[in-house]
C-alpha cells in the first residue's frame, strides 16, 4: 500500500499520510518524470549529457550513445518528435534558447494530447501576458515554422506549468516535470524531502521527520529556504510562487523564524 494519498482541500489537491511514516521511509519510491528537457546548449535532448553532436534529422543537439539507439528505443526524443522539429531546420533554432521553449512546448503539448497528469497541475497563466515580446515570438515562431495548432490559452498553460513546477535535473543542465510531486505543498518546516537519480531522473520523496497518519506532506520549496528569515521567505515564494505562506515558521515571531535545517533535525 502506498504511503500518501492524493486529497482536495482549502488549499486544493495535495498530499497526506495514509498511515504512520517514520523518518526516512520512502513515500515516493522513484516517480518517473512527465517530461525532461535541457535548459542549456550543448545538453542532449534525450540524456542531457553535454554533447557537441546533433541530431542528423532535426539538428537538436543529440549525442552519439543516443544516436545509435532505435528512435522506437528513446524516451524523448522519438520520431513523431523529430519530424516536428526537422520543419525549423532552416531557422537554426535548434542553436538558441529559443529552441528549449520551442522543445519544451512541443514535449508538453503531446503530453497533454495523450495524458491527463499535467492537467492537474497549477500554471497562473492568468500571469503571463500574450502582449510580452518572448510569449509573442514563440507562438508565432510554432504556429508559422513548426505548423504546430496551438492555442493562446494553452501555451499559456504549457509556459506557467513549467514556471510553477519544473524541478532541476543533471546539475541545472535540464528539468522534469513530476505529476504526484508537484502537488506537494509548501512548509517552510518541511516533513519530507525529494531525491532525485542522476541517470533515470526518477524521483524520490523520504520523509524527514515522523509523519502521523492523516498528516499532510509538505516539502521546502527553493534552496535552503528554511535558513532565511521570515520576510525574505515569504518574498521569495510570492515572487517565484504566487503565494503569501502562512505555514507554522512563518506565522512565528520574526525573531524566532529563523529554523534549523533539514540535517539538523533528522
Amino acid at each position: 500500500m502506498e504511503l500518501f494519498e492524493i486529497t482536495s482541500g482549502v488549499y486544493g489537491r495535495h498530499m497526506r499520510a495514509r498511515k504512520d511514516i517514520f523518518p526516512r521511509d520512502i513515500i515516493i519510491n522513484g516517480e518517473a518524470s512527465c517530461l525532461v528537457c535541457p535548459k542549456v546548449l550543448n545538453a542532449c535532448i534525450e540524456c542531457l549529457d553535454i554533447t557537441n553532436d546533433s541530431c542528423p534529422a532535426c539538428g537538436f543537439f543529440l549525442c552519439k550513445a543516443c544516436q545509435i539507439k532505435d528512435p522506437e528505443q528513446r524516451i524523448r526524443h522519438d520520431q513523431e518528435e523529430c519530424l516536428i522539429l526537422l520543419r525549423g531546420r532552416g531557422s537554426k533554432d535548434s542553436l538558441s534558447s529559443l529552441g528549449h521553449f520551442i522543445l519544451y512546448v512541443l514535449r508538453a503539448w503531446r503530453h497533454l494530447q495523450t495524458s491527463r497528469a499535467l492537467h492537474f497541475l497549477l500554471s497562473h497563466a492568468e500571469k503571463i501576458s500574450p502582449r510580452h515580446h518572448v510569449w509573442a515570438t514563440l507562438h508565432r515562431k510554432l504556429k508559422d515554422t513548426y505548423c504546430l495548432p496551438i492555442k493562446k490559452g494553452t501555451l499559456a498553460t504549457i509556459l506557467g506549468i513549467r514556471r510553477v513546477n519544473a524541478k532541476s535535473l543533471g546539475n541545472d543542465r535540464g528539468f522534469g516535470i513530476y505529476s504526484n510531486f508537484s502537488l506537494i505543498n509548501h512548509s517552510c518546516r518541511s516533513n519530507a524531502y525529494p531525491t532525485i537519480d542522476e541517470k533515470s531522473f526518477r524521483l524520490y520523496l523520504k520523509a524527514a521527520t515522523f509523519i502521523p497518519k492523516g498528516t499532510e506532506i509538505n516539502i521546502t520549496y527553493g534552496p535552503c529556504s528554511e535558513s532565511l528569515h521570515q520576510p525574505l521567505r515569504r518574498d521569495t515564494l510570492f515572487r517565484h510562487w504566487d503565494f503569501i505562506c502562512s505555514c507554522p515558521a512563518c506565522l512565528e515571531p520574526q525573531a524566532s523564524s529563523a529554523i534549523p535545517c533539514l540535517q539538523c533535525r533528522v
